[in-house]
């Protein structure tokens, strides 16, 4: 029992110190954090996948997240699944604190004992992979799955903040069928009266210069 309390401390105690920022000091990092895909198109009735990835980074042991969306657009499906990233450098641990209507806050994943944190490449960047089901057709400018909380640490202890990348859902783009124009169909009302007009012209002419030559006649 004693050993699994130790056990549990080990792995809970960075993670809280992750989410919280606290004891070791925290910088800014040029590497970010997206969702993928950054836009996709669902309308009521579909179920999709976002991806957390991880661009280019050196020395990652674990990190923190809370992803947010609109409830009325959609559910959850299912729970958050661990991606391969940490993975590629040794055992982990993969938890969250809370999961409500909207909102996964402190979705995290830490690697286990001293050992290096891992590197991006050539580890995988596939962190956690979300299942979503589509209540409702998002409104016509869109709606975010939005990471509004990023955090990882190295293997020393400093916390880095990356930037984000959303993911954007549309109602899907209105179809259609492209048909081939028929430019003399389309001119043939336009050909039919220049001829109309053409023989009314003929004809009136030739009526005036019977007229005409009756007129001379008599």
């Amino acid at each position: 029992m004693k050993e699994k309390a130790t056990l549990c401390i080990t792995v809970l105690i960075p993670i809280v110190a992750a989410m919280l920022g606290q004891v070791v000091p925290a910088t800014a990092h040029p590497t970010s954090f997206r969702l993928d895909p950054a836009t996709t198109y669902k309308k009521a009735g579909d179920q999709f996948t976002i991806t957390l990835r991880v661009d280019s980074i050196t020395d990652m042991y674990l990190w923190v997240v809370t992803i947010e969306w609109n409830p009325t657009y959609f559910d959850l499906i299912g729970n958050p699944t661990e991606g391969g990233c940490l993975k590629y450098g040794g055992s982990t641990t993969f938890l969250w604190g809370s999961i409500t209507d909207g909102k996964i806050q402190g979705l995290a994943c830490s690697l286990l004992g001293e050992i290096p944190g891992v590197n991006v490449p050539p580890a995988p960047n596939d962190m956690t992979t979300i299942k979503f089901y589509t209540q409702v057709n998002p409104p016509a400018g869109g709606t975010r799955i939005s990471i509004t909380l990023a955090r990882y640490r190295d293997s020393s202890g400093t916390a880095h903040y990356p930037a984000t990348g959303n993911t954007l859902v549309l109602p899907p783009s209105v179809g259609g069928v492209v048909a081939p124009i028929d430019k003399l169909a389309l001119l043939a009302p336009y050909i039919g009266l220049a001829s109309a007009i053409v023989v009314a012209t003929v004809a009136v002419a030739i009526y005036v210069k019977r007229v005409k030559h009756r007129k001379e006649k008599q």
